[in-house]
């Protein structure tokens, strides 16, 4: 069954909370995924866009460097094995003040922002695909 999914998924995103990242492979180990370039790219696409909403900032990296190495996680997993060209954890509000409590006055300006950023995610691949199939 993975054998059918293996190469035809783009883009694979896992939302968590909270800490305000956009990290991209790999959590498990200090190696860098080999498009590391490209995926940290679109992170910074992503960031932007949310950015322009309410101000909120957000760092990217990959999940080794701007956290701590950290085993088992989805991203991770998928990227080896579906082998998306993206994958990423998103980490969504706040840096610690209200942790996984996030108070609801809060809740809409995330999902609004983070919407933005995922927005510009889509557009930026959907142009590369179309470009790139375009010109084979």
């Amino acid at each position: 069954m993975l054998d059918n999914l293996k190469g035809r998924l783009v883009l694979f995103l896992d939302f968590h909370s909270y800490s305000q990242r956009w990290s991209t492979p790999y959590g498990y180990t200090a190696k860098l995924p080999p498009n590391y370039r490209e995926q940290k790219r679109l992170a910074e696409v992503a960031i932007r866009a949310l950015e322009l909403v309410n101000g909120t900032k957000y760092t990217t990296g990959s999940t080794d460097k701007i956290t701590y190495t950290i085993a088992g996680g989805a991203r991770d997993w998928v990227f080896d094995v579906i082998c998306p060209k993206y994958a990423y954890v998103i980490e969504l509000r706040d840096k610690g003040q209200y942790g996984f409590i996030l108070p609801r006055r809060f809740i809409l300006p995330t999902g609004i922002e983070t919407w933005e950023g995922v927005k510009a995610m889509g557009l930026d691949v959907a142009e590369k695909l179309y470009f790139d199939s375009y010109f084979i």
